[in-house]
């Protein structure tokens, strides 16, 4: 096998799991949304005229609920998951990289490559998960995450 090879098998690899990964994100984030709707219309199919709608938004019960949907703590807790799971991935790539590297007999050229890409996973790994903690405790610090 060449080092053309080990690019293609390396790059293929690499677009399995974005692909994955991406249809996991999308799918979840799609019965998210779909959650979020049926509830949402569940509570405006009781609502009759204006006035009672009126009634019911300013609610404390309903706002209450809203403000849930729209909570920016789950949405700062979301994309720092999201940064945790990148990183994981990334870093699980990179490691496979370089196990692929000693236990298959690799060309000098070969072995250079799946060094390259293993160094480049994983630093991309730790990278996403650095910044995750950094986005907690900036988060935590600056009171975006209080209950």
């Amino acid at each position: 096998m060449g080092i053309e090879g080990v690019v293609a098998i390396g790059g293929g690899i690499g677009l399995l799991c974005f692909m994955a990964w991406l249809l996991v994100h999308l799918v979840l984030r799609w019965r998210e949304i779909s959650r979020e709707t049926q509830v949402v219309s569940g509570l405006a199919a009781q609502v009759g005229s204006g006035d009672e709608a009126v009634r019911f938004l300013e609610a404390p019960s309903v706002q209450s609920l809203f403000e849930r949907i729209a909570d920016r703590r789950t949405l700062v807790l979301q994309r720092v998951l999201r940064a945790v799971q990148t990183g994981i991935v990334l870093l699980a790539l990179g490691i496979a990289m370089f196990a692929a590297r000693l236990q298959f007999r690799f060309s000098d050229d070969e072995a250079q490559v799946a060094g390259v890409l293993g160094t480049l996973a994983v630093s991309l790994g730790v990278a996403f998960l650095v910044a995750a903690l950094a986005s907690y405790l900036l988060s935590e610090r600056w009171g975006l995450l209080k209950e």
